[in-house]
């Protein structure tokens, strides 16, 4: 086996191991220029497309979906380390907004999102900054992955 038959093939082992990768899925996904359509056009199956739709939507749901506002941060405050709302001393501070979203409102913002076009984004952290009022706990999420 020649030198480059045997790079080729390292290569295509360690590759293989994305699909059993939950943050590949979900990085892939949430990058606007790829979402599902990425999949689709490199000729993914259809099965394992929907599973990786199932893994980003599993992860989003059980850990990023909220039913109040305390646990949604205004913009400045998302960093890619924290996107939890940290709770104030003043008790004012921490009451909830007359209208929280709705855990059903969210996963609609979800498939919003993942139905809208592709984008052509060259700064992936600031366009994520820049959507966090139109998808603040997918925001978070991206920023964390």
């Amino acid at each position: 086996m020649g030198h480059i038959d045997m790079e080729f093939k390292t290569l295509n082992h360690y590759y293989s191991h994305t699909d059993k990768s939950k943050v590949y899925h979900i990085a892939m996904v949430l990058h606007p220029r790829l979402k599902l359509s990425y999949f689709k056009t490199a000729h993914w199956e259809d099965e394992w497309i929907k599973t990786t739709e199932k893994v980003i939507r599993d992860e989003f749901k059980h850990s990023y979906m909220t039913d109040t506002a305390d646990d949604i941060m205004v913009i400045e405050d998302v960093t890619p380390d924290s996107c939890q709302n940290p709770k104030s001393s003043n008790v004012f501070d921490n009451l909830p907004a007359l209208t929280p979203p709705k855990p059903t409102d969210q996963g609609s913002k979800f498939d919003c999102y993942l139905h809208t076009g592709v984008e052509h984004v060259t700064n992936l952290i600031a366009w994520w900054h820049e959507q966090h009022g139109s998808y603040p706990c997918l925001s978070c999420m991206a920023l964390r992955v």
